[in-house]
């Protein structure tokens, strides 16, 4: 077997690709993480560098327990030494990210890409011991404070984490390894956004409040209705949407539900709604789709009106003395 990494006698992570050939390190005493045997590091220029075993025909030596080991030693290291160097070791989280700026004037918040949140575990957390027991389970990696916090971490090879674990409330990082490279990032903090990484019994992560950015491209849909009494459906960025409310000729809006497409939500009679509500809180809206002589389902124009015998526009009914609006 071909390992990059290797113990040495100190109980320090050897890296192989930190040897040379004149390098004083490359004499010293070197264990494998899986068997626990003597390794020697080939430095040759034909061939890769790596530790092999001192004897090939030594105890068998399984990548799965090398990977398992050497991920649970990069985890404590990393950990101490920042402890030690009082630097942050992160444990980074997905977070959604949420934009605030027309919260009170528009009623809305814009869900953002995701972001994330780092959480320093150097902060809530002061001792890291492997393979300790906690309430009956044995964690691959144990973080523990004075003030009796506990993180799991759970390094996975082949075999998951056991379901009585994971279903016992005790907040779990589990970690999968596949080559040496995902162990080696291990060093520097965990990362729960890549796929390699699970979460469990974590309390839910509050959304981050990003600033509005300054070309801000989102679409909003809002429900307008003028002095004159005419209506519509406006589609544009929320700088712009909240410019209409403002202006004087504006009587009354409502931002729609983001998830409305205008069109189906036309369609399916969400402009009539719209129309409806404005008229139930006593705004005069002048709408053929409230009048009692408008009949519904034409081919162009979404109103037949039954006086004038033709399809008329939904705004018609400004300038029309014989419309008549029905609460319905």
């Amino acid at each position: 077997m071909r390992y990059r990494y290797a113990q040495s006698a100190s109980d320090e992570t050897s890296d192989i690709l930190d040897l040379s050939r004149d390098h004083p390190r490359r004499k010293q005493q070197f264990i494998c993480f899986s068997c626990k045997r003597g390794v020697v590091p080939v430095l040759g220029l034909r061939r890769e560098k790596h530790f092999r075993h001192r004897y090939e025909g030594e105890a068998p030596c399984t990548r799965e327990t090398y990977l398992h080991a050497l991920a649970k030693k990069q985890i404590i290291d990393g950990f101490r030494a920042a402890a030690q160097s009082q630097r942050p070791y992160p444990l980074t989280l997905s977070v959604k990210r949420h934009c605030t700026r027309w919260r009170n004037e528009l009623g809305i918040v814009c869900e953002q890409p995701m972001g994330c949140r780092n959480i320093d575990l150097t902060r809530y957390f002061d001792g890291a011991q492997e393979e300790a027991t906690v309430d009956g389970f044995v964690a691959d990696v144990l973080l523990t404070s004075s003030s009796n916090k506990k993180l799991l971490i759970e390094v996975a090879v082949t075999h998951r984490c056991e379901p009585a674990k994971l279903s016992s409330g005790l907040p779990i990082v589990e970690v999968f390894v596949s080559n040496e490279d995902q162990c080696a990032r291990f060093a520097m903090g965990i990362d729960a956004r890549a796929d390699n990484v699970e979460t469990y019994n974590f309390k839910r992560q509050a959304p981050v409040e990003v600033a509005c950015q300054p070309n801000c491209s989102t679409e909003l849909s809002a429900f307008f209705v003028y002095k004159s009494g005419r209506s519509h459906i406006l589609t544009e960025t929320p700088a712009k949407i909240a410019d209409q409310r403002r202006r004087q000729s504006t009587i009354y809006s409502h931002v729609l539900q983001p998830q409305n497409i205008v069109e189906h939500f036309v369609a399916f009679g969400g402009y009539r709604s719209e129309a409806q509500r404005a008229f139930r809180e006593g705004v005069p809206v002048k709408c053929c789709f409230l009048c009692r002589y408008a009949g519904l389902d034409t081919w162009e124009k979404p109103v037949f009106c039954k006086i004038r015998k033709t399809e008329v526009g939904v705004n018609e009914a400004a300038n029309c003395s014989a419309y008549r609006p029905e609460r319905r």
